[in-house]
């Protein structure tokens, strides 16, 4: 399903020579300087399985920790700065209902289910080959951001019940991705793309290694690699001037 959103972005993205056909530089219609969308749309879903590391113990791994990330809706806003003709900087924040499942985080607790949702803000810098004066706009952009992967209050509770004691994970991360813009009417924007999301695997507070204590394996995720997560948005926009 990825995949085939991706294809269908790229497809519309590339076919600016039939649409440049109805919105020509003689159209009254073009992209002011500023815009603000809000926009919704769906982050898939992931998962990881890590084979837990013993610290300063020659003891076997007690196994493999599962984390499964549920697919769900995104909600957010932007606000685009556009700078000249090609080039453009937007500082966006958005959220993700993405329920999380933990299995064999112990071997006594082989599963645990976590409502969480992940908040991101980012800065993004992006380029389009189509000026202002063109109603349709295809662009790729790229930028950094900040992740907070936030579990709900019951959730920590019932998990600290059980013996694992999980907080809040904070990452640093990277993204890319494709999509375009649609001059609807004046200063009214349809926006489309689709995101690549990079940073560290959270381990929600958790250490690395896990380690016997009387006999009892305390609670860890061996992470290893990166995180790499899609998503997809649709949103509508508002453009304005400089005052």
């Amino acid at each position: 399903m990825t995949r085939s959103i991706l294809i269908f972005t790229l497809a519309l993205a590339c076919s600016t020579p039939a649409i440049a056909q109805t919105s020509t530089a003689s159209s009254t219609l073009f992209h002011r300087e500023w815009e603000g969308t809000f926009f919704g749309g769906y982050a898939f879903s992931k998962d990881y399985n890590f084979k837990t590391v013993v610290s300063g113990s020659d003891t076997g791994s007690p196994g493999t920790v599962g984390m499964h990330y549920d697919a769900g809706y995104r909600l957010g806003a932007r606000v685009t700065q556009n700078l000249g003709d090609f080039f453009a900087a937007t500082l966006e924040y958005g959220f993700s209902d993405q329920d999380l499942r933990l299995t064999n985080v112990t071997p006594r607790v082989q599963n645990l289910f976590l409502s969480q949702f992940v908040h991101n803000l980012d800065y993004n810098v992006s380029y389009s080959p189509m000026t202002p004066n063109q109603r349709f706009r295809p662009h790729v952009e790229a930028g950094v951001g900040a992740l907070l992967f936030h579990l709900g209050s019951d959730s920590k509770h019932e998990a600290l019940l059980r013996g694992v004691p999980l907080e809040d994970s904070w990452e640093v991360f990277f993204n890319y991705g494709i999509g375009f813009k649609h001059l609807v009417a004046d200063r009214l924007v349809l926006t489309v793309d689709a995101k690549g999301r990079m940073s560290e695997i959270p381990t929600y507070g958790l250490p690395k290694t896990t380690r016997l204590v009387d006999g009892v394996y305390v609670p860890a995720i061996t992470t290893r690699g990166l995180m790499h997560t899609w998503q997809f948005n649709v949103g509508i926009a508002h453009q304005w001037d400089s005052w």
